[in-house]
């Protein structure tokens, strides 16, 4: 039976972006769950990765381009002209646009796709 591997990935630029008041995905808790696994030693039990970003082709892989490039153009200060568009992309109180919106969610997704380890 082969040892089962654990892996972490934690991406620090992530864990400085505010979704909104009640989003469940905080600054804070994404630190004190690094600051947990670091404390409790867990490091040593895992392996470390650091992905690079997914390319703009590996997101529009799996969502529309039209999607992608709204991500890529929408922060809190223009959010009023894409109104429109953000109900069409279900953009709500879950799924909020902030600064660096497009930058987080290409980390996410090269976290995910995990296909290319730094």
């Amino acid at each position: 039976m082969s040892k089962r591997r654990v892996s972490y990935y934690f991406e620090p630029e992530g864990s400085s972006h505010f979704f909104s008041a009640h989003h469940p995905m905080e600054p804070q808790r994404v630190n004190m769950t690094h600051e947990l696994v670091q404390n409790y030693g867990l490091f040593n039990k895992m392996e470390i990765l650091r992905f690079d970003k997914a390319t703009e082709d590996e997101l529009k892989a799996i969502h529309l381009s039209d999607y992608i490039d709204h991500l890529i153009r929408v922060a809190p200060g223009n959010v009023s002209a894409y109104n429109s568009r953000r109900q069409a992309y279900d953009a709500n109180e879950d799924c909020p646009m902030f600064r660096g919106v497009y930058d987080y969610t290409a980390s996410s997704v090269g976290g995910s796709l995990g296909n290319r380890i730094l």
